[in-house]
């Protein structure tokens, strides 16, 4: 895609002469006319300028700027358009659509620009979003051939495709939008290096309604992906479509790499509070917590262990102070000399590969899915006295339990403390550790109750397995 700038006029005796370090301004136009819209799409479509159209032109005065604006008064979308904007008498121009996208230019010297590609794009049917795709051009003639900056990642919405609200495109490794700059010097730009990392990119409606069949492109850095690319395609009903490109994708300025139509092949249903997890058709766990994209959750296991001991050494700080990281904390446990007398690795390693046991905060989280509220929104009262939505919320997740095969999460309903679960975490106070323990009954406001770790008491352990779609 081409097209044509010409300067119609600039002298230093039009109106608004301005001085800004010897440099003089005055008022100056640009014409984009001719056959060359404001953007022929690599697909064929005409996009037209529209009123308030921008672009910015390099000043070559300060080392950072946004550039000069120059821009477009216009009454219907048209072929053709003046720009007009003030600008000093220059051997050469460079220029960048849309203005919006300049993050600055480093002018002083060549010329050098860092533009913004969105990571977060607006859905056009049959083009792209016009603040993402950008064009750059420079010139020593006063006429502009603007040329794409980047590459363009199509995918088709057919008649038989799912109801799609947004597609997000990722990699492991190399940037694919965010912050770059372009090299100005040449006859034409080139891309330079990201500045900004974004390993992914995605396009959907503003107000999140599904995506109208026809084709659509996602504007992305143009760099080789050694690690291939993996597209996200969220549904209306909430399921997700994965597709992997594995082997090395090629994107190059101005081209398009097409994936195809999007398809149900592949669609997996996201994950759902109290959702039975299966293994061969084997029942493993309950889903307590569920990621925004649906597709990772955790699980509790069925059973539980009887009252236990946190540690029977339980002399040693082991160094699981962490909240939220169970994993990481079973892990050090593992590896301490005093692991065989730690009962919850044992009964997590039963489990099978995956499975740990649940810091303090993890704990929590399982007991606001159990619960129905947040932590800080439970009523604080006895179980008998709690809502009947609270009452509600604990019994269907009990049942869900004990209809696989487990065991209930509260088994001590009519006390007040309800049943209690060690976690992973170790509280350390005046250099001694102790075990940190959370209550399933009547909440306890503070920071899980401290118990010797030696002391079985009243507390069980139940693991927790992190799974995907």
């Amino acid at each position: 895609m081409l097209m044509a700038l010409a300067a119609i006029s600039c002298s230093k005796q039009d109106a608004g002469i301005v001085a800004d370090d010897d440099k003089t301004f005055c008022q100056m136009s640009f014409l984009a006319a001719g056959s060359s819209v404001r953007a022929v799409h690599i697909g064929g479509n005409r996009i037209f300028w529209q009123d308030n159209d921008a672009i910015s032109i390099c000043s070559r005065i300060a080392e950072r700027n946004t550039g000069l604006k120059f821009t477009t008064e216009l009454d219907a979308p048209s072929a053709s358009a003046v720009f007009t904007g003030s600008a000093p008498e220059l051997e050469s121009y460079s220029a960048v659509y849309p203005y919006s996208a300049v993050d600055h230019w480093q002018s002083n010297g060549d010329p050098l620009v860092y533009v913004i590609v969105p990571v977060a794009q607006k859905a056009v049917t049959g083009s792209f979003d016009s603040d993402a795709a950008i064009l750059a051009a420079t010139t020593s003639d006063r006429n502009f051939t603007f040329s794409h900056v980047c590459s363009y990642l199509k995918f088709t919405i057919g008649p038989d495709s799912p109801e799609v609200v947004s597609v997000t495109v990722s990699t492991a490794r190399e940037s694919v939008a965010g912050t770059c700059y372009v090299d100005m010097t040449g006859d034409s730009p080139v891309f330079g290096r990201e500045s900004l990392k974004n390993t992914s990119v995605s396009i959907s409606n503003a107000d999140d309604t599904v995506l109208q069949e026809g084709d659509y492109y996602i504007t992305m850095f143009p760099l080789t992906y050694s690690a291939g690319l993996t597209l996200n395609v969220l549904c209306r009903d909430g399921s997700s479509i994965i597709k992997s490109l594995n082997t090395k994708v090629r994107m190059e300025s101005g081209r398009v790499y097409e994936v195809g139509t999007i398809s149900s092949e592949g669609k997996k249903a996201p994950f759902k509070l109290l959702d039975v997890y299966m293994e061969e058709g084997v029942a493993k766990g309950i889903v307590f917590y569920v990621s925004a994209d649906g597709m990772t959750a955790k699980i509790v296991s069925l059973d539980r262990t009887a009252t236990v001991a946190w540690s029977s050494d339980g002399t040693k700080t082991l160094g699981t102070s962490s909240k939220n990281d169970g994993a990481a904390n079973t892990a050090t446990l593992r590896s301490s000399s005093e692991a065989a007398s730690i009962p919850a690795l044992t009964f997590c390693d039963s489990h099978g590969e995956g499975w740990y046991w649940p810091a303090l905060n993890e704990l929590q989280t399982l007991f606001e899915t159990y619960n129905g509220t947040t932590y800080s929104a439970s009523t604080n009262a006895v179980p008998a006295n709690i809502t009947e939505a609270e009452k509600a919320s604990r019994a269907a997740f009990d049942k869900v339990l004990t209809d696989n095969g487990g065991t209930a999460l509260n088994t001590a309903a009519d006390t007040e403390i309800g049943s209690q679960y060690w976690s992973s975490t170790e509280q350390i106070i005046g250099g001694v550790a102790y075990g940190s323990s959370f209550r399933f009954g009547k909440r306890y406001d503070g920071a899980g109750e401290k118990y010797t770790k030696t002391n079985a008491g009243t507390r069980y352990v139940r693991c927790v397995k992190v799974v995907t779609k």
